[in-house]
Formats: structure tokens, sequence, C-alpha cells
């Protein structure tokens, strides 16, 4: 949860605003503004003050993560990645109506996606998800909105935006957007990196935030791994159902079956 402390400097004549995140059992320093002024109050001027190492609760040192750590962490995110979910669904019903290439391209935009929350999670902007019960609602409402869209398209393409060879007909720019948004609007994910990552942080190995960020980029490995592998599954059995223009059509059908029913789920979905 967040704290919000103000503490007066009495000894420097400025003011120290702090907003101070926890996390398990380590502490960051979110923000660090300072307010200094003279003596008269009316000519006070707000100035920001950067964050150094210091400010963050640890000496400013190498990351040195230990090999067992990193095998346990990795361990975690493959067997993670291999739980039926709304990402690897979401990859694998994209693969089957598209092809590879194109659950390929939307594992990479899941993973970019992966990149926003690790970066929300080391800054301390995810835990917003965690305590503030509108921001979550909006984002997940959002999420749900944009899986009720897809299957609104799904529904109405029926077998013509499939080809006989498997080439997605939607550009791969927009199959990669898709990822992104699939992700990033879904607040489950952040919250589940709230809790995730920090348990294999440890201040006494320095950098709290990088540390974060590197366990970030291992489980994104992880995940394009995994989901690399349903891309590829989801193809091959999307290249015998696209032989048929009937299975083409209860393709896209299930597809948007599906989208429903993750948009249900999200938006059903509590804290």
């Amino acid at each position: 949860m967040f704290l919000l402390r103000l503490s007066d400097l009495r000894n420097a004549g400025a003011y120290s605003f702090v907003i101070l995140g926890a996390l398990n059992e380590c502490q960051f320093v979110g923000c660090h503004l300072s307010v200094r002024g003279n003596k008269a109050r009316s000519t006070q001027l707000l100035t920001p003050v950067s964050i150094t190492d210091e400010a963050w609760g640890y000496q400013r040192k190498p990351v040195v993560i230990p090999f067992d750590v990193l095998t346990v962490f990795f361990a975690a995110a493959i067997a993670l990645g291999l739980v039926p979910g709304p990402d690897n669904i979401f990859v694998l019903t994209q693969s089957a109506l598209y092809g590879r290439l194109a659950g390929l391209v939307v594992t990479l935009g899941l993973c970019m996606g992966l990149i926003v929350h690790s970066v929300a999670v080391a800054l301390g902007v995810a835990a917003i998800f965690e305590t503030s019960v509108l921001a979550f609602t909006l984002l997940k409402f959002v999420g749900a909105a944009y899986l009720i869209y897809l299957a609104f398209q799904a529904f109405r393409a029926g077998g013509t935006d499939l080809n006989m060879q498997g080439t997605p007909s939607l550009p791969l720019p927009a199959l990669f957007r898709r990822g992104i948004i699939m992700n990033v609007t879904n607040p489950k994910v952040a919250i589940f990196f709230l809790a995730f990552l920090p348990q294999f942080a440890d201040p006494a190995r320095g950098s709290v935030p990088i540390q974060i960020m590197l366990f970030g980029g291992l489980f994104i490995v992880a995940t394009i791994l995994v989901f690399g592998a349903v891309a590829l599954g989801g193809g091959l059995i999307g290249t015998y159902l696209r032989q048929s223009p009937s299975a083409q059509i209860w393709l896209n059908r299930l597809a948007g079956v599906v989208f429903v029913g993750l948009a249900v789920r999200l938006a059903i979905t509590e804290r």
C-alpha cells in the first residue's frame, strides 16, 4: 500500500514531500519533491529533486543476482506460462485463425505489455490498481470492451478474412497492437507482477527497481518460449482447419465465443 508522509526539515528550512510504497518487506521512495523557502512564505518555489539510489533505501552497488535465484524464477515463470489463461488462449486463437506468424506477432505484443507492467512495478505505479478500486474497475472494463470488440469482428468476419495459404489478412502491426492492448488493459496482470516480481528482489543485492526490471525481462523470455510454442501449435492446427471454408467460419465463431468469455471473465474479476 502507499503511505503519504510530510516531514518538516527544520534544520534546512525546507519541507520534504515523500511518497513511500511498501512491497512485501521492501520500501521504496516513489517521488521526492522539496519546497525550498526563505523567510517570506509567499515566495516559496517548488523544485524537483533527483531520485538517487540512496533515496530508494539501498546503497549504490552493482546488481548481482545469484544463479539459483534466477533458475527458480525462470522455472516458475515457465510453469505460470503453461497454465491456461487469457493470454495463451488469445495466442492460440489468433494463430489458429491467421497462422503461426500472426501468433508470434501477437506474442511479441503481449510481451510489450509485460514491459509496461514491469516498469510500472519498478516505479511503484502498479500499486495504484491494488489500492484504488476506481482505477482497477476502469481499466478492467476498458479491457473487457476491447475483447467484446474483437468478438464482434470475429463473428462478422466469417470465412472471408482468411486465404487457403493461411496468410493473415490482418496487417501484422494490427496483430501486434492487439497483443499490447490485450495485456496492458488487464489490471490483474499489473497486480500479479506487483505481488510476484518483488518476492525475488533483495535490497542487499543492489537497486531493487533494476532487479525488478531484470526479473521482468526474464519473465518475458519465458513467455516468448511458452507462447511461441503455443503459436506454432495453434498455427499447425489452423492449417488443417483453414482448408475448409465452413471450418474457417466456425473457427471465427469459436474465436468470438472465446473473446466474449474472456471479456465476461475480466469484467467480473475482483482484485
